[in-house]
């Protein structure tokens, strides 16, 4: 458990720019799905209601991301502060 929060304080801010690039594809290819009244009855599931699902799953993921990656990034530069 220590190297693996030794791993994320050290890339915490490569992972932070990660989980900001999957949010910003996320919000993306919502912003970019198919009117939902457009469709045809048969397809609504398979091209609006399935992706929306994923889509707002990877945000939602993607959130956390960028929540835990920020907070050992602070971590980081606290404890590197302090050792000083």
């Amino acid at each position: 458990m220590t190297n693996f929060k030794n791993f994320i304080t050290k890339y915490s801010l490569f992972i932070l720019i990660a989980g900001v690039l999957l949010f910003f594809v996320s919000v993306f290819s919502i912003s970019n799905l198919p009117n939902p009244s457009m469709l045809s009855p048969i397809h609504v599931q398979s091209e609006y209601y399935t992706p929306l699902r994923v889509y707002s799953a990877l945000r939602f993921i993607s959130v956390l991301i960028i929540l835990v990656s920020a907070f050992f990034f602070t971590q980081g530069l606290y404890n590197k502060s302090n050792s000083i």
